[in-house]
């Protein structure tokens, strides 16, 4: 089995008890193999098996019980593109990458934007 492991940045928490309880409730659900929440970094990380769960359902997961996860967006210049198929297939290549929450290629415009998670990487890091 291989697993992945994501960190993400959490907001709305106020105190140790919400941080116990977004660990709590995320190890509940099915291929999440650990969960560990830090009130003082803001951040939680996980490691899973992304055949069972994936990084967008644990992110839902810390929304559906009142807390927020912090995102970046980022806009890339993309040479090459030759027409709409090229800008797919960038596009799916870049939705695979670890931390990448949506991702949109323009063959018109040449650029390429990304809705990732900060914890994951930055610009130099996509």
């Amino acid at each position: 089995m291989t697993t992945k492991q994501i960190t993400v940045p959490i907001t709305g928490m106020t105190c140790a008890n919400c941080s116990a309880t977004i660990e709590r409730v995320t190890k509940k659900m099915p291929g999440v193999e650990n969960a560990a929440v830090n009130l003082a970094s803001e951040r939680g990380t996980w490691v899973y098996d992304p055949g069972l769960v994936s990084q967008d359902q644990i992110i839902a997961r810390i929304g559906d019980i009142g807390y927020g996860v912090a995102t970046a967006e980022a806009e890339l210049p993309v040479q090459g593109l030759h027409d709409e198929t090229d800008a797919r297939v960038v596009e799916e290549a870049l939705a695979k990458i670890d931390g990448v929450l949506q991702a949109s290629v323009s063959s018109g415009t040449n650029v390429a934007r990304l809705e990732y998670l900060p914890t994951m990487g930055g610009q130099g890091g996509l």
